[in-house]
């Protein structure tokens, strides 16, 4: 179970950096872009009350933002902030589901269930 969180960590990592961007740049979409590590900081937010293995998966998410560029990343229990944000949405009627969402100058990833969000 845990190299499967690692390589969803990983391939969400490897999605977002494979829009051709060079490593310390990370995230940006020509025009309307941002940089996720302006700073060389990223902060993860986490809701409190999150299934620990959501907590785990967004840990090993900042490790591997670490890895790919070098920012220093951590996680919150705050959303003012924090460049990605990581939910579940009951409404969501799939099971496992996932949705990835640029709004303004952040991530917001939003799982159907904690296996989604993972």
């Amino acid at each position: 179970m845990k190299e499967k969180l690692r390589f969803l960590s990983l391939v969400v990592v490897l999605i977002l950096a494979a829009r051709g961007m060079a490593a310390e740049r990370f995230v940006n979409f020509e025009g309307n872009g941002f940089w996720l590590n302006a700073g060389g900081k990223v902060t993860v937010y986490v809701e409190g009350s999150a299934d620990k293995g959501v907590e785990r998966a967004a840990r090993d998410l900042c490790n591997d933002i670490h890895q790919v560029c070098g920012a220093e990343c951590s996680l919150t229990d705050r959303q003012e902030g924090a460049r990605i944000m990581v939910s579940i949405d009951k409404k969501m009627k799939a099971r496992e589901k996932f949705i990835i969402r640029i709004d303004g100058q952040s991530v917001t990833i939003t799982g159907s269930d904690k296996r989604g969000a993972i």
